[in-house]
């Protein structure tokens, strides 16, 4: 139900990219927006948003029944309606957003298998106020990250812009006083 790379134009029912399917790796690039029911990334599989929107309707979900390759997030938009669920099945399944802003109505992270989101660059994620206190858990233990965990960088959790949201981007880590 996808072509190019992309859910048709009018709304595709769910997707399962799974390894060797034509669309492996589906790459979303262009103007205007895409919009799919859920989507299931299988073991290798893996989603790139560098321009345009990608509206998922449902929940996204990642590692549910193998590690797969992150989701990549370039430029543009991915909402997802739903819960963005990363590593479900207790397989690694990350997110990296270095641009563009990805938006999910619900996060899960099962850092069990590995999974983690990765902030960088100019990239943001949004999720209502009501995801307050598990983000802070997982930016607390290192599941939520900036520019993949390197020294100097950190994860900035905005709650004032928007008293209903939550706002993740990274900046650089405040250094200490001189003495």
């Amino acid at each position: 139900n996808w072509t190019g790379g992309l859910p048709s134009v009018g709304g595709a029912g769910s997707a399962i990219i799974n390894p060797g399917a034509p669309n492996v790796s589906p790459i979303v690039g262009t103007t205007g927006q895409a919009t799919v029911a859920d989507v299931y990334l299988s073991n290798t599989g893996m989603g790139v948003v560098n321009g345009g929107a990608l509206s998922v309707g449902g929940s996204l979900i990642t590692g549910q029944w193998n590690d797969c390759s992150p989701i990549v997030v370039s430029g543009g938009l991915l909402q997802v309606s739903a819960t963005l669920n990363l590593g479900a099945g207790g397989f690694d399944g990350d997110l990296a957003i270095s641009g563009g802003t990805v938006t999910a109505a619900s996060l899960s992270i099962n850092s069990g298998g590995g999974a983690r989101l990765d902030i960088a660059g100019s990239g943001m994620f949004i999720a209502p106020i009501a995801n307050l206190g598990n983000i802070n858990y997982w930016v607390t233990n290192n599941i939520i990250i900036a520019h993949g965990g390197e020294a100097g960088w950190s994860v900035d959790v905005d709650t004032t812009t928007d008293p209903n949201s939550v706002m993740l981007r990274a900046k650089p880590a405040t250094s200490a006083a001189p003495s």
